[in-house]
């Protein structure tokens, strides 16, 4: 509705006022300038605020105090154009240092809805919203003839409450809490540095387990292969044994070659 009765009808009140061309280039292209620009500060300012919602209300509430300003100039005719210029431009700022901050908070808004049809709905409605506001807001300037500040006065006070109810709206929304963003390292490299040492801890774990899977290896070899021993009588073997014997001073030793039983 703002958009309709307001925004759309800006142009239209400077030529009404007598600004020329240099001028009203000035007031097509300061603006837009100037809210681009200022969007680039909507993360910082959604920080600095505490929170996304708080941007985006600020933001319509600045929209609707510069429609206070429309309102002066329609009542009293102000013909100097910094006045003009700079009530637009704060206008302008208002909408658009917002549109980062809404984007993405409307985004965790319908996380858990049907966003395709939300969405689709919503800009139906609005659509529709501002062809109607559109179309009554010429036809009021068109039935009001030799008086359109009265008529701008009528338009800049719709404009106002409508953006008025919009901020309000906004004020009872959720306020969706943002994960905080991961610490910046302190010096360059330092990614490299961390993937560096998570590399050489991956080599050592791979080493030591390399280690283990020799000891491993080790034991149950030495567990599969013969032990021998001398004994001064011939022992009973566990399995199958292949035994000899000699004289050693005279006695007699067996010598006997002793494989363990195999694990069925």
């Amino acid at each position: 509705v703002m958009v309709g009765v307001s925004e759309s009808c800006l142009g239209v009140l400077a030529v009404e006022l007598g600004f020329r061309d240099p001028a009203l280039a000035l007031l097509v292209t300061v603006p837009a300038l100037a809210g681009a620009l200022a969007q680039l500060a909507s993360g910082p300012l959604s920080r600095w605020l505490g929170g996304r919602k708080r941007l985006v209300v600020a933001g319509a509430a600045l929209q609707a105090a510069c429609h206070l300003g429309f309102l002066w100039i329609a009542v009293t005719g102000e013909r100097r154009l910094l006045p003009f210029l700079v009530i637009k431009t704060l206008f302008w700022i208002g909408g658009t240092v917002i549109a980062p901050a809404w984007n993405a908070w409307m985004a965790d808004l319908t996380l858990h809805t049907d966003r395709p049809r939300y969405f689709a709905r919503r800009s139906a409605l609005n659509q529709v919203a501002l062809l109607l506001a559109f179309c009554s807001a010429g036809w009021a300037l068109q039935a009001a003839g030799f008086q359109l500040m009265h008529c701008y006065l009528t338009l800049f006070s719709v404009a106002f409450v409508a953006r008025l109810i919009s901020a309000g709206a906004l004020v009872l929304q959720a306020e969706v809490e943002v994960p905080a963003p991961p610490a910046r390292r302190a010096r360059r490299g330092g990614e490299m540095h961390q993937a560096d040492r998570l590399l050489r801890a991956a080599a050592a774990g791979a080493g030591d387990a390399g280690d283990r899977n020799r000891d491993v290896r080790g034991r149950s070899s030495q567990r599969t292969r013969p032990r021998w021993r001398w004994s001064a009588k011939p022992s009973v073997p566990r399995a199958k044994s292949s035994a000899t014997s000699t004289c050693f001073g005279g006695r007699r030793r067996s010598y006997q070659k002793i494989w363990p039983l195999s694990r069925k």
